[in-house]
């Protein structure tokens, strides 16, 4: 099993987490100690890593909003896309975001994001992708991290439920 770790929990600060000391309280990342123990946002209590658990969406519930800001990330559309210029599209791997002409984006559930533009080339550079990586993980989507796919598929993270 995979352990969360002070590189990870830099990559979602922000996010909510569990600590397994104490049940059923919810708690706000606000940092990381020296001792890399979790810094409780609201209290300023510290938590021993290992038995934490970040509390993630899964990349299949993203909402259309945040799918329209990663496709405006990807095609460099900040100038140009509007919400009613979209269509997203629900399948069953993944959400495609079509941008009125300039291309689709497509958000797989693993973890994969792609931006193909109107003549199907798969176009995005890696500064966009990491740009569209970090906004997603600040909306404390679970991304994963490194070579791990899914935090919450290797016991990391929980799925946030509402």
């Amino acid at each position: 099993m995979e352990k969360l770790t002070a590189q990870i929990t830099g990559a979602y600060l922000g996010c909510q987490f569990r600590y397994s000391g104490s049940i059923g309280k919810i708690r706000t990342m606000g940092g990381v100690a020296r001792t890399l123990n979790l810094i409780d946002y609201d209290t300023q209590e510290t938590f021993h890593t290992g038995r934490c658990q970040l509390i993630l969406t899964p990349l299949s519930e993203i909402t259309d909003e945040d799918a329209i800001d990663v496709a405006k990330l990807l095609c460099n559309a900040y100038y140009g896309i509007t919400a009613n210029q979209t269509q997203i599209e629900k399948v069953k791997d993944r959400v495609k975001v079509f941008t009125g002409g300039r291309g689709v984006c497509s958000i797989w559930n693993n973890g994969a994001i792609g931006w193909f533009n109107s003549e199907n080339e798969q176009t995005e550079s890696p500064l966009q992708l990491r740009e569209a990586y970090d906004f997603l993980r600040s909306r404390s989507y679970d991304c994963g991290y490194g070579k791990i796919s899914s935090l919450i598929a290797a016991g990391i993270a929980i799925a946030k439920t509402e």
